[in-house]
């Protein structure tokens, strides 16, 4: 553990639950290093860090490149962009570090609420509160355009996030279904002492290694199986370490590693077989949600030992990255699957085209998060929460 600073005392986990405003001791402050304690001991407390914004603003942008490039290779193969292979075959982690992220967050902000029943009651509320009404107002004026693959089951099973119906009115909307399977089993973590979260995240993991629910439609109770699964506990994990005061002593090491992580399963995928065959398999998870975690550990664990800046941008795109995720795919479809995208022939100006595509996309997905989003929590939070 040489390279681990773990600020535990002999109390254990009377310093994991220290309030914001308590000081942090002076075996904790030395091994803070230059950070400023307090500070770092107010953002775990608080559940909230900079560094996960920005790795949001990243996984949104890694996802809206990953469509736009595959919208090039499936509809424009005729057009050589050579920039936009790499992007098709590993953009999709944005969607597997959102996992992961989701996991930190779930488990961060709910750190005290654990053996409270009332607390799950507040915890099912948020996340519903946060979660559906965005998606149902988003997905209202797309069910003209997936009328081909509606019946009214399949419409309300969209709308109501089931899985195997979540995508077909907003395609990216099968990952909200895996959003909400998780919710349901920290739900169910929050009834047992914190304590118990191990215990309980380690049975669950048993039983996704142990099912084959990724092959096929199963029945619902193999949804809470699927491998894909293990990316939130990857983010409890996370989570754990984060609150437990265990930080990695060269975190961008960690950082470097996961990067190369990445690019490696991607050039595996390019060079050698197909390293994750199932599109929700264990392989999946392992391959780039192993990497995924090692990113978000890093920076997390950057921000917290010392002094970080980061762009008002990103930070802004990370506030806005759930808004982004629902609007960009249906956006990139209408902007490039048009007569004025098919006449361009010239490589160099499809892809200013493409990039222009990237800010419409981008700038549209703030411009909800501004003037719908925000404003619908702050209402819906006063009325059923406060």
């Amino acid at each position: 553990m040489a390279e681990f600073l773990n600020s535990r005392n002999s109390a254990g986990a009377e310093t994991i639950a220290k309030s914001v405003d308590e000081v942090p001791t002076a075996q904790t402050q030395r091994l803070y290093k230059e950070a400023d304690a307090k500070t770092v001991e107010s953002s775990i407390s608080r559940g909230h860090f900079d560094s996960v914004q920005v790795m949001r603003a990243l996984s949104v942008i890694a996802v809206v490149l990953f469509h736009v490039a595959m919208r090039q290779r499936q509809d424009f193969p005729h057009i050589a962009l050579p920039l936009t292979y790499p992007q098709s075959l590993m953009g999709h982690a944005g969607v597997d570090l959102f996992f992961i992220i989701s996991g930190f967050i779930i488990t961060t902000v709910n750190w005290r609420e654990f053996a409270r029943p009332s607390a799950i009651r507040s915890y099912l509320a948020k996340r519903l509160i946060r979660v559906m009404p965005l998606y149902w107002l988003t997905a209202l004026p797309m069910i003209p355009l997936a009328m081909a693959n509606l019946d009214l089951k399949s419409a309300f099973g969209a709308l109501l996030l089931l899985p195997h119906y979540a995508s077909r009115i907003n395609q990216v909307a099968w990952s909200l279904a895996y959003e909400i399977l998780f919710y349901a089993v920290f739900a169910l973590f929050l009834v047992f002492p914190r304590r118990y979260l191990p215990v309980c995240v380690s049975a669950w993991v048993i039983m996704i290694l142990a099912s084959n629910a990724a092959s096929g439609h199963v029945a619902w109770l193999g949804n809470f199986l699927r491998p894909l699964n293990l990316e939130f506990v990857l983010g409890i994990t996370v989570a754990g370490l984060i609150q437990a005061r265990v930080f990695f002593r060269r975190p961008r090491l960690l950082i470097c590693l996961g990067l190369i992580g990445i690019l490696a399963v991607a050039a595996l995928k390019h060079f050698g077989p197909n390293p994750y065959p199932e599109y929700d398999g264990k392989m999946r998870a392992l391959l780039f949600g192993v990497p995924c975690a090692l990113l978000l550990y890093g920076a997390i664990v950057i921000e917290c030992l010392g002094k970080t800046a980061y762009s008002k941008l990103l930070l802004l795109l990370g506030d806005a990255s759930y808004s982004i995720y629902l609007v960009h795919f249906v956006l990139i479809q209408l902007l490039m699957l048009n007569p004025l995208a098919a006449a361009i022939k010239n490589p160099i100006a499809f892809f200013l085209w493409e990039l222009l595509v990237i800010v419409l996309v981008m700038a549209a997905g703030v411009l909800v998060h501004l003037k719908l989003e925000k404003p619908l929590l702050r209402t819906l939070k006063h009325r059923f929460i406060s």
